[in-house]
């Protein structure tokens, strides 16, 4: 006679129990995997939420020229009312700048460089030094074009 750590009643048995904890460690996972599913989607989503910089633009006003290089582009932005430079601001545009349009309600919708025209009025946020000259020259991080009427 085997002794009842080796006789099949006891692997059936304990197959039976281990195959419940299998089955609730399964329920768990899927569970888990949801609830990591859900996050990443929100988080996913809150990316493709436009936000506005903070603080006030450095300057506000028209483009007075658009220049186009192989790596990079200017705006030659005059100072308007709520400029913090009374001189406008030379700005250095890339691929790293984001642009956006501000609508006549207020919000704020996606734009790309070819949007901007001379002319358009813009909000001008800087980042990174700023070249003390009139006028100043420093990295555009953001270009808000304000669409006619826009507040």
């Amino acid at each position: 006679m085997l002794p009842g750590c080796l006789s099949g009643r006891f692997f059936v048995s304990r197959f039976a129990r281990t195959g419940r904890r299998f089955g609730v460690l399964i329920k768990a996972a899927v569970v888990v995997a949801a609830l990591g599913g859900a996050l990443l989607l929100m988080s996913c989503a809150s990316r493709s939420v436009l936000w506005e910089p903070e603080g006030e633009p450095y300057v506000r006003g028209p483009i007075e020229s658009l220049t186009h290089r192989a790596t990079a582009s200017g705006l030659l932005v005059r100072a308007g009312p709520g400029s913090r430079e009374p001189c406008g601001i030379l700005a250095t545009v890339d691929a790293g700048t984001r642009y956006l349009e501000r609508t006549r309600s207020g919000g704020l919708r996606r734009a790309a460089l070819a949007d901007l025209s001379e002319g358009d009025t813009v909000e001008v946020y800087v980042s990174g030094p700023v070249m003390e000259s009139c006028p100043v020259q420093g990295y555009a991080a953001t270009v808000i074009r304000r669409a006619g009427g826009a507040p």
